[in-house]
């Protein structure tokens, strides 16, 4: 009897909360807020979120996730693990969503909260994310956070739709509202953060470093949707926020400036073969011919009949052409690129890619396996950390292809963030499951490739030098 009463009194106050999170008596001037008392959760329940706080001096950086379906309750809870009493408010708040998450929603909940949730940047994510605690994922969706703030660091966030202007055009405004954000005269940023949506990654990189100059690295992922509608051929439902606005078509970009160096590194796991041939014939993102004829049936002769063996048994041919991705050298850089056959009727032998090839490249085909890709999840972060020397990380962020990651069996997942952890130690850190990585390579510029991942090591900066 003791316990019901118990249980009744937690569900009365988790209402009491609800009500106050999601809205009652808040102020128009509590914008970029949330509340982060954790949900209340039944007696005996199995855990709905975790996370971890690390500080240092006056900075901190904390993780947070949460498989909460309301959508509100969800960010509290995420919030509660990410953010403690003695961290007081982000500058930063980086969030990452399944599409069962309205991002509305998500903006509502962070602007009708008790504590400032500072400058906002996040996207949708595949199937889940990834924490120092476990990969989490679920029928609901789940919601993941990562949370900072260093003295020394600025940031600043912005966002354009390509309603406003060319993919070019719209990464220019996007950067400009960041700078402005980040406080006028900041200059060049030290570290780029990208979120996009398809399929206008290599213009909107190319107006980037327009902008930028060709030495400013940047890290970034394609916003991903629901992975049930991919399967059903139907537009997702992917989605951006920049600070106080939802981006459903077009990017977002987030600046820092520190007197003090970033860890980061980009790449993919396969490994690139001999054999080769011609682009003769495309369309965007349409290879039309290879040395002169159907690019589906050299791709397919490649692969020794497997892949048209493949689609007569019914099989999922884009998973099974993700292990075989065709690679074009830029410069020393091996850009894996997905490829597979058209769906499209009216374009019979044609290969569809996931990034832009042109007439007259050389491509290769690409070979890999699910343990090559799950060991990917040690070696990214491990160059990251070591491209720095002497870095001092306050907290991490990893970026992995969400199609490279369905190439991993279900039972291998729980092993990704021991991989990652490597790495990271005892840092908070979040991973996100995107549809497209764009990446710096010294000497060939900022670009775009599918089934890739990269990682970002945000350095401790404590003391601004003047």
């Amino acid at each position: 009897m003791k316990r019901i009463t118990i249980f009744a009194t937690i569900v009365l106050l988790a209402g009491i909360v609800c009500w106050r999170f999601v809205g009652g008596n808040a102020s128009p001037q509590t914008a970029r807020a949330i509340s982060i008392a954790p949900t209340p959760k039944p007696i005996d329940a199995p855990a709905t979120g975790g996370g971890l706080v690390k500080h240092n001096g006056d900075g901190f950086t904390g993780c947070g996730w949460s498989d909460i379906p309301q959508t509100s309750q969800a960010l509290a809870d995420a919030a509660s693990h990410a953010l403690d009493q003695s961290s007081g408010s982000p500058d930063l708040t980086v969030v990452y969503y399944n599409p069962q998450h309205d991002p509305q929603k998500i903006l509502d909940a962070l602007q009708h909260g008790d504590r400032p949730m500072g400058k906002v940047f996040g996207e949708t994510t595949h199937s889940g994310v990834l924490l120092p605690d476990g990969y989490h994922t679920a029928k609901q969706g789940v919601l993941g956070m990562l949370a900072m703030r260093q003295p020394g660091t600025k940031i600043g966030v912005g966002g354009a739709s390509f309603d406003e202007a060319s993919p070019r055009e719209a990464a220019k405004l996007a950067l400009s509202r960041a700078y402005k954000d980040a406080g006028d005269n900041a200059g060049a940023p030290k570290m780029i953060l990208l979120s996009v949506t398809l399929p206008h990654e290599e213009e909107v990189l190319a107006g980037l470093q327009e902008a930028t100059g060709p030495n400013i690295p940047l890290i970034g992922g394609t916003a991903a949707g629901s992975v049930d509608e991919i399967s059903r051929k139907k537009m997702s439902n992917w989605s951006i926020i920049a600070n106080d606005k939802v981006i459903k078509n077009g990017l977002a970009v987030a600046v820092f400036y520190s007197d003090t160096s970033f860890g980061w590194s980009y790449g993919g796991g396969y490994r690139r073969t001999s054999t080769s041939g011609i682009v003769t014939k495309c369309k965007q993102r349409l290879i039309l011919e290879i040395d002169g004829r159907p690019a589906a049936d050299v791709y397919n002769e490649w692969l020794g009949g497997r892949v048209y063996e493949a689609q007569k048994r019914g099989d999922n041919i884009v998973n099974f052409c993700n292990l075989y991705p065709i690679c074009r050298i830029t410069g020393t850089y091996n850009q894996f690129i997905r490829a597979w056959p058209a769906e499209d009727p009216t374009m019979p032998g044609a290969l569809r890619t996931g990034s832009t090839v042109n007439e007259g490249d050389k491509i290769y085909l690409s070979e890999g396996t699910w343990n090559l890709l799950l060991n990917h999840f040690a070696s990214v972060p491990r160059l990251a950390r070591e491209s720095t020397p002497g870095l001092s990380p306050s907290g991490g962020l990893f970026i992995y292809c969400g199609s490279a990651l369905e190439c991993i069996p279900n039972e291998a997942r729980p092993q990704m963030a021991f991989l990652v952890g490597k790495s990271m130690n005892d840092l908070p850190w979040i991973g996100v499951f995107s549809w497209g990585e764009q990446g710096y390579i010294p000497g060939a510029g900022n670009l775009h490739s599918n089934l890739t991942s990269g990682t970002v090591f945000f350095p401790e900066s404590n003391v601004t030098k003047p």
